[in-house]
């Protein structure tokens, strides 16, 4: 009887441990569950700052890219549109490059279409940007043939590491236009034959 007793007890007291045990193994895995998130949540905080700096060198290129007027450089010619020349002829023109860009350089490399030459020993200008410049682009024009010519401007702008660039084209008429020609031609027409001085018919019948 004492030895069935004692096996029971033994038994029971197995049981036991056993079970003890298990909870102990269910607890340990709940904290481990439970200690993912807290890792998750670490590795979030340390990529914040990162995002953050993206975000931030993202908006200063979108800044530097609207400040400079992209995909052109934020300049605009402010001269007295067409430039007029009575004949052909030598003449002297000083053109005026306005920018809002504060500071920097700008480079302006001048061309002309066929019909008028560049006499002015310069066509190659450097300005140092600053707050409310105007900058002045001075040339010495030949036009040998009446008509519509161009100068063209080649701009380039070059602040903080970035640089844009953009053409201008200055507009040069030598002697009248031609559609101003053509309806002065069309009026000269029109007072010539109106100065035609109709006479009356007069006929005469000879007599057989």
């Amino acid at each position: 009887m004492n030895t069935f007793f004692l096996s029971c007890l033994k038994l029971l007291i197995a049981i036991f441990f056993l079970s003890c045990l298990g909870a102990c193994e269910s607890e340990s895995g709940s904290q481990n569950v439970s200690a993912q998130p807290l890792i998750i949540e670490s590795t979030s905080e340390v990529a914040e700052p990162d995002i953050q700096k993206a975000r931030e060198k993202n908006d200063k290129l979108l800044q530097q890219n609207h400040s400079l007027g992209k995909p052109g450089a934020a300049v605009s010619l402010h001269s007295a549109q067409p430039l007029v020349a009575s004949t052909p002829g030598v003449y002297e023109y000083s053109l005026q490059l306005m920018s809002p860009v504060r500071d920097g350089k700008m480079t302006v490399d001048v061309s002309v279409s066929d019909g008028i030459t560049i006499v002015s020993s310069s066509r190659h200008f450097v300005f140092e940007l600053q707050e409310g410049g105007a900058y002045r682009v001075p040339l010495t024009i030949n036009a040998s043939v009446e008509g519509r010519f161009y100068i063209q401007l080649h701009v380039s702008i070059s602040t903080d590491g970035q640089s844009s660039s953009r053409v201008i084209a200055a507009i040069l008429q030598v002697g009248e236009p031609a559609v101003k020609a053509q309806k002065a031609a069309a009026k000269n027409a029109a007072k010539d034959s109106s100065e035609v001085i109709s006479l009356p018919a007069q006929e005469t019948i000879s007599p057989r």
